[in-house]
């Protein structure tokens, strides 16, 4: 770390003043444009230094503060906001334009407001669990997992950046399973879109992140040859293809009880 904070920049070496109001907080800087622009800025800044392989992880609080960088977590909320914001607009605009002409019942537009919301947040959630199934049982301690959740998640906001935000965005026209052959071959050259971001996103998650995740956590990385300890592969694996899709059902499942919860009690007030 004296190595990276020579090379990066000194850290700082005294508190904060009282005096010093710091980077605005609060609920009110949500709509403050220019606010919402700085923390965007921010955020592509603290992307393109996981890009170019920048370990952040291992950065500390005063050290990314001083650089300009997000930490772990406030760094993937903002991709998955930053993601689901235009699905969630255009659910949101369709709802308030095409309300009354619309024969949907308020749960069902709720539903449709919320879907763009759940593929980013999806990954959010399962962060301290994949983190946890990303690390050897014998190296399992508090640390070592935290640090595996802080990896995975500037890695899933750095390189699943693109993929859910065009996932987010198809969501709000997507076509039901069961109609996809009913429909003809129109139908099914609709869902391709899907399909084929689905495959990236396996790829990406299953074949090209574990690598950059393993190398971070000090395990051998395929190809290099050297004599560290091998990744738990197929504890990560599990993590990503059963962990978290479960975890995803079981959002969609809250999802579409508040929505039907929260459309009995808009009807009842009408």
């Amino acid at each position: 770390m004296d190595e990276q904070g020579e090379q990066h920049g000194p850290l700082r070496s005294e508190a904060k003043s009282v005096s010093d109001p710091g980077e605005p907080d609060g609920p009110s800087t949500i709509f403050e444009p220019l606010e919402f622009l700085r923390k965007v800025k921010k955020f592509s800044k603290t992307r393109a230094a996981i890009l170019n392989k920048l370990p952040l992880y291992d950065y500390s609080t005063a050290q990314l503060r001083q650089q300009g960088f997000m930490g772990a977590w406030s760094f993937n909320l903002a991709e998955s906001t930053i993601a689901a914001l235009p699905g969630t607009t255009y659910a949101g605009l369709k709802w308030l334009l095409f309300e009354q002409s619309t024969p949907q019942s308020t749960t069902e537009k709720l539903s449709e407001l919320s879907a763009p919301l759940l593929i980013p947040f999806i990954l959010t959630a399962t962060a301290y669990i994949v983190g946890s199934l990303s690390v050897r049982r014998e190296d399992l301690s508090k640390d070592k997992r935290k640090k595996a959740s802080k990896v995975f998640l500037y890695l899933d906001g750095a390189y699943g950046f693109y993929p859910q935000l065009l996932m987010s965005c198809l969501v709000p026209f997507a076509i039901s399973p069961g109609d996809w052959y009913s429909g003809g071959l129109p139908h099914l050259l609709w869902a391709l879109p899907f399909w084929i971001l689905s495959a990236w996103t396996f790829i990406l998650y299953v074949f090209y992140l574990p690598e950059d995740l393993f190398g971070a956590l000090g395990y051998r990385v395929q190809g290099l040859g050297d004599t560290r300890p091998s990744p738990p592969t197929a504890r990560y694996r599990l993590a990503i293809l059963v962990v978290v899709p479960l975890v995803g059902l079981t959002f969609r499942i809250v999802f579409g009880v508040v929505a039907v919860l929260v459309g009995a009690l808009i009807q009842s007030v009408r």
